[in-house]
């Protein structure tokens, strides 16, 4: 297939897709198009129509960064503030599905507008991935919620998260995330590199010491090979 101009976008300074797509102009604009199953495009409804013309998403205020999951998307504002919408089975927007009295219930549970997060106003940074979040507050550190499952999240609590209450240890100063299905990967500014989550194949590059370890709860300090 040959490469398609999105018609209608310029001045575009940031993107991130999943099953939708989302862009970032240099006014702090954020736009969205793909698929809507779960509230993702953020315009009060869940449909299964074709979207494949951007429209606004109206936060309110500029927007710096932004972050798709499997059905989720976080927003970072220019003042630190976090916005979410989208799938919220496993509280990765933010919001306890647990009052649901059913499964379907709990699948069914979207946020279809942009819900402020209003634990942090002091945020630097965005990851989202699969039914996880995460953002760096400024000390450094990071904080997650969402799906915990295999040890997705960095952290020694079991169960999801709805509310982050605690850092992922050893991981101040952070400089990126990089994010599979069920493990994440994370640098700091010393270039140390660590992992977490599911352990599938060596994914974690934990070398012998985790070989037999299907999940590594907390993050794990990866051994680089010595030039």
């Amino acid at each position: 297939d040959t490469p398609v101009e999105v018609a209608g976008l310029t001045n575009i300074v940031q993107i991130s897709a999943a099953v939708s797509s989302y862009a970032i102009d240099t006014e702090g604009r954020l736009w969205a198009w793909g698929k809507n199953n779960y509230g993702q495009l953020a315009n009060g409804v869940s449909d299964s129509d074709v979207h494949s013309t951007p429209t606004e998403i109206n936060i309110g205020e500029p927007v710096i960064n932004v972050a798709s999951g499997k059905g989720h998307t976080l927003a970072l504002t220019s003042s630190g503030q976090v916005y979410a919408w989208g799938l919220n089975a496993s509280s990765q927007v933010g919001m306890n599905p647990s009052d649901a009295s059913d499964e379907d219930e709990v699948w069914d549970n979207y946020v279809l507008t942009p819900k402020l997060l209003p634990w942090f106003d002091d945020v630097v940074a965005i990851w989202a991935n699969g039914n996880q979040s995460f953002a760096q507050r400024s000390d450094g550190q990071i904080y997650p919620w969402g799906q915990n499952m295999l040890g997705t999240l960095g952290i020694e609590e079991d169960g999801n998260v709805a509310e982050p209450v605690s850092p992922i240890l050893e991981l101040e100063n952070v400089t990126d995330l990089g994010n599979g299905a069920l493990h994440t990967l994370a640098i700091r500014n010393d270039e140390a590199v660590f992992a977490w989550g599911w352990s599938f194949e060596g994914s974690l590059g934990g070398g012998e010491s985790v070989a037999n370890l299907w999940t590594y709860r907390l993050p794990l300090l990866v051994s680089m090979p010595e030039d």
